[in-house]
């Protein structure tokens, strides 16, 4: 109990005299109190922002394709605006253009054929991302279908080497409505698949429903 009672004395004159209590008394025990915590959030170092996302239709970060001395444009400000010039010029000396290479620094733009994207010119660089062109969020493959009109591809068709229209979907030797090569792979000698494939901007609308009436 006097123990206690001591426990008290020291709080009152503790809160009577403050910091000078100790020296007045230097008998008696006082609990100083340590330093209250500190709310949370408080005296902490400024930890960097996490990482962004990697933007969707990346092929691999930190990479650039294409030949340096040749880029299709500069200032370029925006992935979507590089994305846009590559489908423009479709293709390069060393194929169709489905890979592109951009950067937020030097805002230059590559287009790069899969050739040069799987070969030594897909090169190491911090300042570049390699995007795939044909890749969300700029190109959705069922939406743009979606919206095009209904097309049938001429039935049975193929050219001299017996390649489809399917063929010439998946190879990409036509996107889009739009022959690639015209030279390599479209016109007489390949049994015009400009005029008979979808893709290529051929075929034929679905022949009209039989009216009921008559």
């Amino acid at each position: 109990a006097t123990s206690a009672g001591m426990r008290w004395v020291a709080l009152l004159l503790s809160c009577a005299f403050g910091a000078q209590a100790a020296e007045r008394w230097p008998g008696l025990h006082f609990d100083t109190p340590g330093p209250s915590a500190a709310p949370r959030g408080a005296n902490t170092p400024n930890l960097p922002p996490p990482p962004p996302a990697a933007p969707t239709g990346v092929y691999t970060g930190g990479h650039r394709c294409g030949n340096a001395h040749t880029p299709i444009a500069m200032f370029i400000d925006s992935a979507e605006g590089c994305q846009r010039l590559v489908v423009q010029q479709r293709h390069n000396a060393l194929g169709t253009l489905e890979y592109f290479a951009w950067s937020l620094y030097t805002l230059y733009c590559y287009g790069c054929s899969e050739a040069e994207v799987l070969s030594g010119s897909r090169v190491p660089d911090k300042s570049y991302d390699v995007y795939v062109v044909y890749s969300m969020p700029w190109y959705d493959p069922v939406m743009h279908f979606a919206q095009r009109p209904i097309c049938h591809d001429t039935p049975g068709w193929h050219n001299p080497d017996f390649s489809t229209c399917a063929t010439y979907a998946e190879r990409h030797w036509c996107i889009d409505g739009v022959m690639e090569w015209q030279e390599h792979f479209g016109g007489e000698a390949f049994r015009y698949p400009e005029k008979h494939c979808c893709a290529c901007g051929g075929g034929a609308p679905p022949p009209p429903r039989p009216s009921r009436g008559g």
